[in-house]
């Protein structure tokens, strides 16, 4: 009975194996796109390729039924993101598209892009793209780096999407296309198919994993990342099975399992039969066929293994180009001990060093200490197991000191068997520079706003009051007490125009009057000035200039510059000190212009204003030229100095500087372009003339101020002009129409810009539409500067800015009048 027994037993393990009960197993739909040897569907409808395998041991592990769902890389994307397949093979993890689908945490291998080309076609950099037709995998995660890369070097070149890589190989192959880009494990494996070649321009390494829907398929997620996991820590596994079979040339082909039997028979029936000698021989020469034959195979199988092995070396020398001429520096360190493993030739390049030195420091060496517990918190992360790539910007250290801005762009990568942190450095220093540079036009364009309008209005009433106080003084005659008051009134209305002037030095617009000035007497003239001016316990220093070309410029603003750096050096060396002025001659050349992005080809005069005054932090220092900014106590300054400095070197198209640190003074630079020869006559101030008459022509004023109205109505009245007003645009219109209807024009108009009703712009178009000799001087309270103004110069017979006195405003009228004949009549008033 007990033997009974132990033969039930027997039998029931050797069938409870194959009849253990199947339970219903979950369906995972697949989504599967032409990528091969990735994942493909072969001529017979299989699915195939590394990811298919990997997947399908998975499932065999998990119970799972897998049920693949073709079609191209698109229609693959798009099922994804509508939840109609649960899972996608190799997708390019990135941040961007984390935030769309799910990844699974391990990465199942790693890849780059590559651009292929016809045989004989010579594509060597992404320069040679240029005019080139690419053609590229529609929604592909390389088409967009490559057109991220050619934008980058500038090239220009028409980019043709198509829905898989063969038919990317095959436009190639078929002229339609000049070069095609693809994942380079399916290039390497197709090229020869299509007759193509791979071009040393590789861009892009990105982790190849698994996606899935967003946010519904945590479980499936976490079963592919525990049997991937384990697989991984396996040698042996199916993982490296699958990458052996898909992305190895095995050297040693095994023979079929029923050939084996074959010969174990033969060898069996030889023993077994004792066949006489003759039979024997036989088998000895089939036996020594045989072995020939394998011979043959291990000889065909090295010539495989030598192959594959000079393809490696071939990739491996691609990816050390790629790396050394990467136009961005690249590093690996050490998670824990912040370590430096390797570095690309850009990096050492950008903070200085030679490749030997530079394997000797850690990234604290590189880093200035504020950047050190930035840094302390990024490797504990990355230490602690995170995979995320993060962008960040900091200050590194040179070897000679210096300091630079770098944007970088870390993730983490094994290396040689430890957790490394992989950066990719980008310069960001005169990036910066010129966001601040912007940032501070921004707030003078907009201070500049406000000035502009408030000195038109301002300019309105300064014009009342001059013109009064003329009108005043003529009528007054010779009481030397009254003119005096007079005098001091218009005096004062003087000091008034200065100072719009010096408002309208915020604004976008050009003020005053330009022509060749000798910086010279212009910096000696404010310097002995400053002479008589600055107190006793202030040494003023003026360094002999050399012989300097003429600026165009306004002299009376750049002495304005000047004074105000004088006095900001007064007011830091309240105890005394030196303040040195230096002139000199700088040719602009290429290194200048690489750290000075503001510069343009040519020559500068500079002027170097120094104290040895307290200095300035650099928070300070970087806000010196913002408009009301100033560290003075109430009382003592309003923070324009400066800032009108800074407005009035950029409206001479130059540009103005500064150094500074605490206890060390501070130095102002001011760049001019400088004049290869002087294009305009020097001004000559005009002597007494004698006032023209107007001998009865017949003048039409249109402003919206009645005392600028009267006061033009009483000068031109006073030497023979007859006068007509109008408070606005439409009025005056309505006068020239009935003017024209009696054939009696007007001779001259003089017509005010801002006006309500009409404006002054509105109004000059529709009177030269009506009359196109109409003669017309406009007024206005802005400067001429404006492109507008500008325009309207052209149309008309000339601007006056505001405010003008009586004598300038009888002269332009008698000179444009002078070569004109008088119109008929007189006009209607």
């Amino acid at each position: 009975m007990s033997r009974v027994c132990i033969i039930v037993l027997v039998c029931l393990s050797l069938v409870l194996p194959w009849a253990a009960p199947v339970h219903a197993a979950s369906v995972v739909r697949v989504g599967i796109f032409q990528s091969p040897p990735l994942n493909f569907v072969d001529e017979e409808g299989r699915p195939q390729g590394l990811f298919v395998d990997i997947l399908g041991e998975i499932a065999r592990q998990e119970g799972w039924r897998l049920r693949y769902v073709p079609g191209s890389w698109a229609e693959c994307l798009q099922r994804l993101r509508q939840g109609s397949i649960d899972v996608l093979l190799s997708i390019a993890y990135t941040p961007r598209r984390a935030r769309r689908y799910d990844f699974n945490r391990h990465t199942v291998i790693s890849t780059w892009g590559q651009v292929y080309v016809r045989r004989g076609l010579d594509i060597q950099t992404v320069l040679d793209l240029a005019g080139k037709t690419v053609a590229v995998l529609k929604g592909d995660i390389y088409n967009q780096d490559l057109r991220r890369l050619v934008r980058e070097f500038e090239v220009t070149c028409r980019f043709r999407e198509v829905d898989r890589y063969e038919q990317v190989f095959a436009l190639v192959q078929r002229g339609e296309a000049d070069v095609g880009a693809a994942e380079r494990l399916f290039g390497d494996r197709m090229q020869a198919r299509y007759s193509l070649r791979e071009t040393p321009i590789v861009f892009s390494n990105h982790q190849l994993r698994f996606g899935f829907p967003k946010g519904t398929r945590r479980e499936l997620i976490a079963a592919v990342d525990r049997v991937l996991g384990r697989m991984k820590a396996q040698e042996g596994s199916p993982y490296y099975q699958a990458l052996d079979r898909w992305l190895v040339v095995r050297p040693h082909p095994r023979l079929p399992e029923w050939l084996y039997w074959v010969l174990v028979t033969l060898v069996g029936l030889g023993l077994l039969s004792f066949l006489v000698s003759a039979v024997l021989r036989r088998q000895v020469r089939r036996k020594t066929a045989e072995l020939a034959a394998k011979n043959q195979e291990l000889a065909e199988g090295l010539e495989r293994l030598a192959r594959a092995e000079a393809d490696l070396r071939a990739s491996r020398e691609r990816y050390r180009t790629l790396v050394d001429n990467l136009p961005y520096g690249l590093f690996i360190a050490d998670c824990t001990t912040a370590r430096l493993l390797f570095v690309n030739p850009r990096f050492c390049q950008l903070f200085g060093y030679d490749p030997q030195e530079i394997l000797e420091l850690t990234l604290w060496d590189l880093a200035l200490p504020s950047e050190h517990e930035h840094l302390r918190a990024l490797l504990r992360r990355y230490a602690a197991g995170e995979e995320a790539s993060t962008t960040f910007r900091c200050t590194g250290r040179r070897k000679d000191g210096s300091t630079v801005r770098c944007e970088v762009n870390v993730s983490s990568v094994p290396y040689q068997g430890q957790k490394g942190l992989q950066g990719v450095t980008r310069e960001v220093t005169a990036e910066e520079m010129l966001e601040r540079q912007l940032v501070q036009a921004q707030k003078m364009e907009a201070v500049g706003t406000l000035a502009s309008g408030v000195a038109h209005e301002f300019n309105n009433i300064l014009m009342a009051i001059r013109g009064y106080a003329q009108l005043l003084a003529t009528a007054l005659g010779e009481d030397p007490r009254l003119r005096g008051y007079l005098d001091k009134i218009e005096h004062s209305a003087r000091r008034a125009a200065d100072l719009t002037s010096t408002m309208l030095s915020f604004s976008r617009l050009e003020s005053g009057e330009k022509r060749p000035v000798d910086l010279t007497t212009v910096v000696k003239g404010v310097v002995g000035l400053l002479k008589r001016t600055l107190p006793p316990h202030i040494e003023l220093v003026l360094e002999p200039p050399p012989k300097l070309p003429p600026v165009l410029g306004n002299p009376n603003h750049l002495e304005q510059v000047l004074l105000n750096l004088a006095v900001n050096a007064r007011d830091a060396m309240p105890e005394g000190g030196r303040i040195t002025v230096r002139l000199r001659w700088q040719k602009v050349d290429a290194p200048f212009r690489a750290r000075n992005p503001w510069a343009r080809a040519g020559s500068y005069c500079v002027i170097e204003v120094s104290d040895t005054g307290s200095g300035m932090p650099p928070e300070v220092l970087s806000r010196i030229f913002e408009p009301f900014f100033t560290t003075k106590e109430p009382g003592r300054g309003t923070g324009l100095g400066l800032a009108v400095a800074y407005r009035i070197v950029e409206n001479h198209q130059g540009v103005i500087l500064a150094e500074s640190s605490p206890g060390q003074g501070s130095t102002f630079y001011m760049y001019l372009p400088a004049m290869e020869q002087a294009e305009l006559p020097l001004a000559v101030a005009p002597g007494e003339r004698p006032l023209p008459q107007g001998q009865g022509r017949w003048i039409l004023v249109v402003d919206d101020e009645p005392p600028v109205r009267e006061i033009s109505r009483e000068a031109l009245e006073s030497v023979g002009y007859l006068v007509s007003e109008a408070a606005h645009g439409q009025e005056a219109l309505d006068l020239y129409r009935r003017a024209l209807r009696v054939g009696r024009p007007f001779d001259l108009v003089i017509l005010d810009l801002g006006m309500p009703v009409m404006d002054g712009r509105e109004c000059l178009h529709r009177i030269l539409e009506i009359d196109p000799q109409a003669r017309v001087v406009v007024t206005t309270g802005y400067t001429q500067g404006d492109l507008e103004l500008g325009e309207l110069a052209q149309a008309t017979k000339g601007i006056l800015e505001k405010p003008f006195d009586l004598t300038t405003l009888i002269h332009r009228v008698g000179e444009v009048l002078a070569s004109l004949p008088p119109r008929r009549g007189r006009p209607a008033s």
